[in-house]
């Protein structure tokens, strides 16, 4: 079954514009050239597809976690604020790609050195 596409207009900044079209070209292979009308697709599925309730507290806890590391938080500390354990911090951290704030209060940056 074919649905029928609209074509949307959108307004982008040229430099909103040059980011899309680095992270497209990260994301293709010589077998799939990546574009930017991909990654707004990709998006668009993304908002439209229910998030399950475990996804929606991932997501949310990740975006606390950005929040406080970004304010200097340590592991141990988020994860006090947080009411969840340091290692959890730990792994949600190292997925989202943070450095690890000041060591000083226990938190696990020195892991896997």
């Amino acid at each position: 079954m074919t649905q029928n596409r609209v074509t949307v207009t959108i307004e982008l900044t040229g430099s909103q514009f040059q980011l899309l079209r680095s992270q497209a070209a990260k994301r293709s292979t010589p077998e799939r050239i990546v574009k930017v009308h991909n990654l707004i697709e990709q998006l668009v599925d993304r908002a439209l597809t229910p998030m399950s309730n475990t996804q929606y507290v991932i997501a949310h806890r990740d975006l606390s976690i950005r929040e406080l590391h970004s304010a200097g938080l340590n592991d141990r500390a988020m994860a006090r604020k947080l009411q969840c354990s340091s290692n959890t911090i730990w792994r949600a951290r190292h997925r989202l790609g943070l450095a690890a704030n000041d060591t000083r209060g226990g938190s696990h940056s020195n892991r896997g050195a």
